[in-house]
């Protein structure tokens, strides 16, 4: 009798074991959390597969995601990562203001475009030198860092380089030039954002 019992009880603690087990939706669906990897702009189509699959989950099943936390962050950062490139692309207005040389009054802007990766300046003067407009006075490629815009690119020929910054905070993007002088301190001037 004692042995009937002990086989009973191995029973039932077994087949338990085996229910607290992982479906194959459950592993499935942590395999795809992990494949999300890195989270970029790229990441967007494996985020949302993933997500895609964590809610067909049972609540049960979903209990049992151990990476669930992993795919809720990688959609933050994504949702971060997507406003700040939404609200750095468009063009952006540096205002150099006007001054007044050999007589004559000038009053000049730069406007930056930034879309995909690149970005491009073009000079525009008013005043009494009259009206230019000068296309591609320099473009290239950009990096958005945390919390800086690291642009390279080719100006009159030659490599340049600028480190702006940014702040994004409750879905309002802003954009600083910084222009660094020797022996001076930098100085910062926030952009108008005009498209």
């Amino acid at each position: 009798m004692k042995k009937w019992i002990a086989l009973i009880l191995t029973l039932i603690l077994v087949l338990g074991m085996v229910g607290c087990g992982k479906s194959e939706a459950v592993k499935q669906t942590e395999e795809a959390i992990n494949a999300i990897g890195i989270v970029t702009l790229d990441a967007k189509d494996a985020i949302e597969f993933a997500e895609r699959m964590y809610n067909t989950l049972t609540d049960k099943e979903k209990e049992k995601v151990s990476n669930r936390l992993i795919l809720v962050e990688a959609r933050t950062q994504y949702d971060r990562i997507r406003g700040i490139e939404d609200g750095l692309n468009g063009s952006w207005d540096y205002d150099m203001g006007g001054n007044t040389y050999a007589g004559m009054f000038v009053h000049a802007h730069y406007i930056y475009t930034f879309e995909k990766g690149n970005w491009s300046c073009l000079y525009y003067r008013t005043g009494d030198f009259g009206n230019k407009r000068v296309e591609d006075w320099a473009k290239g490629t950009y990096i958005v860092e945390e919390n800086t815009v690291h642009m390279t690119g080719i100006y009159d020929g030659k490599e340049i380089e600028y480190l702006w910054e940014y702040t994004y905070s409750n879905g309002k993007f802003s954009l600083f030039r910084i222009d660094r002088f020797d022996n001076e301190p930098d100085k910062k001037t926030e952009l108008k954002k005009i498209s």
